[in-house]
Parts: C-alpha cells; structure tokens; sequence
C-alpha cells in the first residue's frame, strides 16, 4: 500500500518502503526478499530513481486493477 501510495515518486527507495512500514513482524531481510519476489512474479516494476543505487517501485497495472475492483467491493 505504501508503494501504491507513492506512486513511483523517484525520491524513495526499497529502504524507505520498508522503513515506513509501521508494522513489521519479520526480519528486514524476508521483506526484502517478499519484494524480490514480487518484481519477479511482475507485481511490482522498478524504475529509476534519483539516486543510481536507489530503485523505486511502482505497482503493475495488473496490481492495481485488482486493488480497485478489491476495494470497490468494499464500498457498495
């Protein structure tokens, strides 16, 4: 949600998503990984960020069809 919320502003990175994760009962490290994997799977899409070692992410469109179809249902 944190990354949807952004929306590819080039001033954040993989770390500051996680630090502003207010919740976070596991490692920084599984986190990490979960989003590996989720760039992988296509969820999410890096983009260049501001910094050449900072990768910003934004949510794939597939991802955010989903999210408004989700929380749609939930306003009727």
């Amino acid at each position: 949600m944190i990354i949807g919320q952004l929306e590819g502003n080039t001033g954040f990175g993989i770390n500051d998503y996680i630090d502003k994760m207010e919740t976070r009962k596991v490692t920084r490290l599984t986190v990490q990984r979960f989003i590996k994997s989720r760039i992988m799977e296509g969820d999410l899409i890096e983009i260049k960020g501001t910094k050449k070692s900072r990768k910003t992410l934004v949510l794939s469109q597939n991802l955010m069809n989903t999210l408004d179809v989700y929380f749609g249902e939930l306003s009727i």
